[in-house]
C-alpha cells in the first residue's frame, strides 16, 4: 500500500491497456463502412505487430508461470526445510508479564505434570517463530578466550530446554532441577559455537563471557539448528541458564491426538498460572509459516497474475483466430474437396499461432532464469533453478495456445465446403 507501489502498478495498467488495445483500434480504423454492414471484416496482412503482440503476450505469461513454481518451490522449501528441532507438537504462549516468567513456568510445569498428553514444560527469552503477539527478537554475544574472539547468538532458557525442543545431545546434558549446580550459569552450545574453543572436548570447561558476570560453565553440546527463519544464516549459539526471573515465553511439549483440546487446556492452565492476562498461545508451527508470509503473498499474488495473463492470451489468439480462419474460408473449401482431412486442417491453421509462442518461449526461458536468479540470492538457503521448470511453463503455453486454436480451426475444418465455396 506504498504510494510508490500503486502508482506504479496504475501506470503499468494503463500501458497494458494501451498496448492492448492498441491493435484492434489501428484494424477497426482501417476498415470501410460498407464492409462493416456487410459483414465482410478482413485483415489483408498477417502483420509482424499481429505475431509480435502475440509473442510479447506469451512471454509475460510463461514468465509468470515460471515465476508462480519458482516462488512456490521456495516457499515450500522454507517451510519445510528441517530446522534441527521438532517443529510439530509445540507450543509456544508469550508471557506479558515476563519478569514473572520463571515462576509462571514453573507453575505450568507443576499443574501439566501428571497429564498424559503433556511431555515437557520449559521457557525461552526468544520465541520460536512469530507468535500471535507479533514479537521476534535476536540476541547476540560476543567476547575473548585465551586470545581468541568468540561470538554467538545467546538464549536464556530453562529446565528441560532440550527435551521439550526434542534436541538429540552430541555430549554433555540437558538443563535440570537433579542439578544444582544449573542455578548458577550453565550453558549448552551449540556445535559450531563449541568448535570455536581451541580445546577438542568443551564440556565443562569454564571462561568469562563478560567481566561483570560469574563464569559460564559449559554442560552440553548440542548439533546446530535454526533458532531463527531461514531467511538468515544458522549462527553458533550459546543457551543459558536463565538466572533472573525474567522469561518471555513457555514452550510446552504435547502428544495428543486432539490439538484443540490440548490447546484448551493449556490456556486454562495458564489463566491459572497468569491471571487476567490474555492468553496468546500458538503451536510454533504456526510460528513459522508467519515467518514466510511474504513468500506466501507473492505466491498467491502470482498465481493470479499468471491466470490472468493466461486468460487474457487466450482471448487474444481466439479473436486472431477467429479473424483468420473467417479470411480463409475459401481456402479451407477448395482444400477440403481436394481431399484434404479434417486434423491436416486443423493442423495448417494452428500452426500459424505456435510460432509466435515458440518464439515466446525462446524470449523468455533466459528472462525469467535471470530474474528469478536475481531473486534468490536474497536468500541464504535456497533452491536450484531446474531446466523442466521452462520446459514445463512453455509446454503449457503451448497446450493453451493449440486448444485455444483448434476450437475455431475445427469449426472451419468442418464446415461444408460447398456453402462456403458458394457464399465466398
Amino acid at each position: 500500500y506504498q504510494p510508490a507501489i500503486i502508482l506504479a502498478l496504475v501506470l503499468i495498467l494503463l500501458l497494458v491497456s494501451f498496448i492492448a488495445s492498441g491493435y484492434p483500434s489501428f484494424i477497426m480504423g482501417r476498415l470501410k463502412t460498407v464492409e462493416i454492414l456487410k459483414g465482410k471484416i478482413s485483415v489483408k496482412k498477417p502483420g509482424i505487430f499481429r505475431n509480435a503482440l502475440i509473442v510479447i503476450q506469451f512471454v509475460i505469461a510463461i514468465v509468470l508461470i515460471c515465476t508462480t513454481i519458482i516462488i512456490y518451490q521456495q516457499f515450500s522449501y522454507l517451510r519445510s526445510a528441517p530446522l534441527g528441532y521438532n517443529t510439530s507438537a509445540l507450543i509456544s504462549v508469550p508471557i506479558k508479564k515476563d519478569e514473572k516468567g520463571k515462576e509462571i513456568v514453573s507453575r505450568m510445569r507443576t499443574m501439566l505434570a501428571s497429564n498424559p498428553s503433556v511431555v515437557s514444560v520449559s521457557g525461552s527469552t526468544v520465541n520460536f517463530g512469530v507468535g500471535q503477539d507479533g514479537n521476534t527478537s535476536r540476541m547476540g554475544h560476543g567476547f575473548g578466550y585465551k586470545d581468541k574472539s568468540i561470538s554467538t547468538d545467546f538464549l536464556q532458557a530453562d529446565y528441560d530446554i532440550l527435551k521439550t525442543l526434542d534436541i538429540p545431545l552430541k555430549a554433555g546434558r540437558d538443563f535440570s532441577t537433579e542439578f544444582v549446580a544449573d542455578t548458577f550459569n550453565t550453558v549448552i552450545v551449540t556445535e559450531s559455537m563449541a568448535k570455536q574453543f581451541p580445546e577438542k572436548d568443551v564440556v565443562g570447561i569454564s571462561f568469562y563471557a563478560d567481566s561483570s558476570q560469574p563464569r559460564w560453565i559449559i554442560v552440553g553440546v548440542i548439533p546446530d539448528f535454526h533458532l531463527y527463519s531461514m531467511h538468515q544464516e544458522s549462527a553458533p549459539l550459546t543457551i543459558a541458564m536463565n538466572n533472573s526471573p525474567a522469561i518471555s515465553y513457555v514452550l510446552i511439549r504435547v502428544n495428543t491426538q486432539n490439538p484443540a483440546a490440548t490447546m484448551d487446556l493449556i490456556k486454562s492452565t495458564y489463566a491459572i498460572a497468569a491471571p487476567g492476562v490474555e492468553f496468546k498461545g500458538s503451536f510454533v508451527e504456526e510460528n513459522i509459516e508467519r515467518w514466510y508470509k511474504n513468500e506466501s503473498r507473492l505466491s498467491q499474488m502470482f498465481s493470479i497474475a499468471s491466470l490472468v495473463a493466461i486468460i487474457l492470451s487466450c482471448m487474444g489468439l481466439f479473436g486472431m483466430a477467429s479473424i483468420i480462419t473467417r479470411q480463409r474460408v475459401k481456402e479451407i473449401g477448395v482444400r477440403k474437396v481436394l481431399g484434404a482431412t479434417v486434423s491436416g486442417i486443423t493442423a495448417l491453421v494452428t500452426r500459424e499461432f505456435i510460432w509466435p509462442v515458440a518464439i515466446a518461449l525462446i524470449i523468455a526461458t533466459p528472462l525469467a532464469w535471470w530474474a528469478l536468479s536475481k531473486w534468490l540470492q536474497d536468500f541464504i538457503y535456497r533452491i536450484n533453478i531446474e531446466w523442466w521448470v521452462f520446459v514445463l511453463a512453455g509446454g503449457l503455453s503451448i497446450l493453451i495456445a493449440i486448444l485455444t486454436v483448434s476450437y475455431q480451426a475445427i469449426k472451419a475444418a468442418v464446415a461444408n465446403p460447398v456453402t462456403s465455396l458458394r457464399t465466398e
